[in-house]
Formats: C-alpha cells, sequence, structure tokens
C-alpha cells in the first residue's frame, strides 16, 4: 500500500457548503484523475499519480448562477455515463451534465423532481443501473408527494423530456416516525437497489422493480449518507447531522450485503 495522502482544496470565497461527490475515470496511470463535486456549483479534477499538480477546476455551473454558492446550484454526486459525461444531481432542482471536455448544461428540470423545502430537498444521490439506460436518482424531501422521500429513473438520452421520467419508489411520511430522506443510491449486479435513509437511519433495498424487500439497521448508523459497493459490502458514510454533530460519528462503515455490487462507468477520459 502507498502512504496516506491527502490534497486540500479550497471551495469558493466565502462558501457555507463544502466537498460532496467523487467519481474516477478509467484512464492508466499518470492520466487517471479523480473528480470530486463542490456543492457551490463547481468540479474539480486532480491526478492520482504521485506528481499530480494541484486540483484543478474541471466544469462550473454558468451564469447567472456562477459564482453564487449553493443556493443558486449546489452539485451533489457526481456519475460518469458510458460516453463519458458527467451526471449531476442539484437539488435546485435540475439534473446536469458536463460533457468530456468540461461543458456544463442543464441536462433535465421538471416541477415534480422539487425538493419540498425549495431550495432545498431535490435530486441528492444518483447511479446508473446495470441495463444502462436509466439514471436513478433520490429526491430527499418531496414537494410533490410532501415529506416524502422518493426515487425517479430517467431514460439516459440525450435530451430526456418530461415522458422519460418514471417513478420508482416513494418511502412514506409516518407521524410520529422520523422523516424519511433518502440520499444515497448503490447498485447491485442483481439490479437491486440499496438507498441509505436518514432520518430513520437505515439502508432500504428494493429490487429491480422498486419494491421495498428488506431494510439494513444498525445502531452504528447515524445519518447514513453515501454508499458504495466493494466486493459484496457496502462502504457507508455516516454524516450525523441530526441533531448535533459529532466527530466521533463522523466514520465509513462497512456493511455485509451478502451479493456483488455493480461496478460503476470510469470511462477514458482526455
Amino acid at each position: 500500500r502507498q502512504p496516506y495522502e491527502h490534497h486540500l482544496i479550497a471551495t469558493m470565497p466565502n462558501a457555507t457548503m463544502g466537498l460532496f461527490g467523487l467519481a474516477l475515470d478509467g484512464n492508466p496511470m499518470p492520466t487517471h484523475h479523480l473528480y470530486v463535486a463542490d456543492m457551490n456549483g463547481r468540479v474539480v479534477r486532480m491526478g492520482l499519480d504521485h506528481d499530480a499538480s494541484a486540483p484543478q477546476l474541471f466544469a462550473q455551473s454558468p451564469p447567472p448562477l456562477s459564482g453564487r454558492g449553493w443556493m443558486a446550484s449546489m452539485w451533489n454526486v457526481l456519475t460518469f455515463d458510458p460516453a463519458g459525461n458527467l451526471l449531476m444531481t442539484d437539488d435546485k432542482p435540475r439534473l446536469w451534465r458536463v460533457t468530456p471536455n468540461g461543458t456544463p448544461s442543464i441536462w433535465f428540470t421538471d416541477p415534480r423532481i422539487a425538493g419540498y423545502f425549495g431550495f432545498a430537498g431535490g435530486p441528492l444521490g444518483g447511479r446508473i443501473d446495470p441495463t444502462g439506460k436509466w439514471f436513478y436518482f433520490t429526491i430527499t424531501v418531496s414537494a410533490a408527494y410532501p415529506l416524502e422521500s422518493v426515487v425517479y429513473r430517467l431514460r439516459l438520452v440525450d435530451q430526456p423530456t418530461a415522458d422519460d421520467l418514471e417513478l420508482v419508489h416513494r418511502f412514506p411520511f409516518v407521524p410520529g416516525e422520523p422523516l424519511p430522506q433518502a440520499t444515497g443510491l448503490a447498485f447491485a449486479e442483481s439490479g437491486n437497489i440499496y438507498g441509505s435513509l436518514i432520518g430513520p437511519n437505515q439502508i432500504a433495498v428494493l429490487d429491480p422493480s422498486g419494491t421495498e424487500i428488506r431494510r439494513i439497521s444498525s445502531p452504528l448508523f447515524d445519518s447514513p449518507w453515501g454508499l458504495a459497493f466493494v466486493g459484496q459490502s457496502l462502504l457507508v458514510t455516516n454524516a450525523d447531522i441530526q441533531p448535533v454533530e459529532s466527530p466521533s460519528k463522523w466514520n465509513v462503515l462497512k456493511v455485509y450485503a451478502g451479493e456483488n455490487g455493480l461496478a460503476l462507468n470510469r470511462p477514458r477520459t482526455s
């Protein structure tokens, strides 16, 4: 193993949000890159070889959104499609696509994907399914289904329309119980969908049709946020955002899922 390394990535001046999603390309060393979402409407790219230069700006939300921070455009999860475009969730509510040369554009928006709180609560987690035909994404707290959390899927085409959006699953709000808030997504090779839920602090497992088949619970979960498969296990990031932050709970947990995870798209990039 190589020694532990870290890089400091500067966010926008006076930013109140930091970094979020990660994605890797499939380039060989020394041109292998890590892409990092800055929730203030930017993506930075950095090399992963030992002589890597400082992180460089790869894409930024265009005017009039640029430079206005997360209240204008909050880029969250990064997902490569097979063609090498980066798909990104933004809870304003929009889905973005960044071409391999770093040009961003709004890929899809629709009132149905708005968050309950208007400026927040919209699209967050996102992943492409095993067929490669759909982009699945979560709505943390839905406006279309008040106080519910929702998983949608959007047909993976160049210019999706409203007819390309389909409802996959709704996590209902039950009075007296914690508000379900879907965050990260991960696919198994089987097509089963794993979604993290802050509030109840669980991982929900849906079958390929969108029917919930089980929940994974643990007293170690505290606002589970991001999910990533490693073999037959899930890595789960604890955010601990409710009700008060505690660094002792800022950790990554490993959870045995019992099935192989779906490999992410890692295309060659220029």
